[in-house]
C-alpha cells in the first residue's frame, strides 16, 4: 500500500516537473531605464560671424550692440539669459560647429 503511494506521488511530481519545463516560466526583474532627451546646438563658425553689421535702427541697445561682431553678440544673449541653464537641466545638450569652407 505504501509503495502504491509513494509511486501516484513520484509520477505526480514528474508530471508537475515535466510540465513547469515545457511552459518554460522566465523569472523577470524590471528595471527602469531613463534617457534624458538630447539636444543638439548648432554653432556657426564661419568668417561671417566675425563681421560687424551695419548701422541698426535707432535704438539705444542696437547701438551699443552694433560695436560687437556676430558672434560676441550671440555669446552677450547666451551671457544674459538663463537659457542655456535652464535646457541643461531637462536636457543632455551637444554643440556642435558648422562652417561653409
Amino acid at each position: 500500500m505504501d509503495v502504491r503511494w509513494f509511486l501516484t506521488a513520484l509520477r505526480t511530481a514528474t508530471f508537475l516537473g515535466l510540465l513547469v519545463l515545457y511552459l518554460q516560466p522566465h523569472w523577470r526583474t524590471e528595471r527602469e531605464d531613463v534617457q534624458n532627451s538630447r539636444v543638439l546646438l548648432l554653432v556657426d563658425t564661419s568668417l561671417s560671424m566675425g563681421l560687424i553689421d551695419g548701422d541698426p535702427v535707432d535704438n539705444s541697445a542696437a547701438k551699443s550692440a552694433a560695436k560687437l561682431n556676430r558672434d560676441q553678440q550671440i555669446a552677450a544673449g547666451f551671457k544674459d539669459s538663463d537659457f542655456l541653464t535652464r535646457l541643461r537641466k531637462i536636457h543632455d545638450v551637444t554643440v556642435l560647429q558648422f562652417a561653409k569652407t
